[in-house]
């Protein structure tokens, strides 16, 4: 792989990495906003934590990108990261149960405040209807009195009508505005299992991403292209070795031999080897072009 190819998904994970952190430390403030009443104490702890997310991508990032000379090195960086990585993994997952719990007291208190106005819509409705019914009596009456309170009591039940119809607005926008929670759809030991694990996801991610633009990176240097001498020697051992098999010549198969022919190469009869007659050499053949084998 090309080394600016590299460098470019180095950046990528990079800015990943970064974005993550980014999150730790949002987290981290939207805990301290919620845990911690004191604005003054506030903000030298938001600054803290801000800087122990950084030291602790910084140090990840920096341990994969150092050489394997300081190997002491990048196992204290390493280590300082997970400890970091704890503590954050642990505020994350306190900011969440804050932010939980905020949210179940407020939706209580919503559903609360619906119940307690539907139950005096229902009061109010029983009393106009009360007051409705006495009100048409009293209209059919013959006395001129008990008239006029019949026509006042209509009245009063016009307004209370008024007066009902905008409560049970209220009620319907209540009703709308009242949103489920995580501890109602997965209870309360779900909604904290949800919580860690999240916690845990975005702290890993962070860490795995700042070592994989630390690797990435050293993997651009010069150095890192050079192979280890063993496999550098034995490569080279192996091509000499098909060079030199490449230039030996083939072997010429021996010509064949006549049916009278002896093992020393010659025409001569068995039996003259016996008397210690030394057989003459074969001279070449002429319009060949196979070398004499000698024996």
């Amino acid at each position: 792989m090309p080394p600016s190819t590299l460098r470019i998904l180095a950046a990528l994970a990079l800015l990943l990495g970064l974005a993550c952190a980014v999150v730790n430390g949002w987290f981290f403030a939207l805990g301290l906003d919620r845990l911690e009443p004191d604005a003054t104490a506030r903000t030298p702890l938001l600054l803290a934590g801000w800087l122990m997310v950084a030291t602790e991508h910084v140090a990840v990032g920096l341990a994969a990108l150092l050489p394997a000379a300081l190997a002491g090195l990048r196992r204290r960086l390493l280590w300082l990261g997970l400890a970091l990585l704890t503590f954050e993994c642990v505020s994350m997952f306190t900011a969440q149960r804050a932010l939980e719990h905020v949210n179940v007291v407020a939706t209580s208190a919503q559903a609360t405040h619906a119940a307690d106005l539907r139950a005096a819509i229902d009061s109010q409705r029983a009393t106009l209807e009360q007051l409705r019914d006495n009100g048409t009596r009293q209209s059919e009456s013959t006395n001129g009195w008990r008239q006029h309170l019949g026509a006042t009591a209509l009245r009063d039940s016009l307004a209370g009508q008024q007066q009902l119809q905008a409560l049970e607005s209220e009620l319907a926008a209540l009703q709308g505005g009242i949103r489920p929670t995580l501890t109602g759809v997965l209870g309360e030991s779900g909604a904290s299992a949800f919580a860690a694990a999240r916690a845990l996801l975005i702290g890993v991610m962070g860490l795995v991403l700042m070592g994989a633009a630390g690797q990435l990176w050293a993997a651009t240097r010069p150095e890192s292209a050079v192979q280890p001498a063993g496999s550098a020697a034995t490569g080279a051992n192996r091509h000499a070795r098909a060079n030199s098999a490449q230039a030996l010549p083939r072997r010429v198969p021996p010509p064949a031999t006549t049916a009278g022919a002896t093992r020393a190469g010659s025409n001569w009869p068995p039996w003259s080897l016996l008397k210690g007659q030394i057989p003459p050499k074969r001279p070449p053949r002429p319009n060949s072009d196979l070398p004499y084998l000698k024996t």
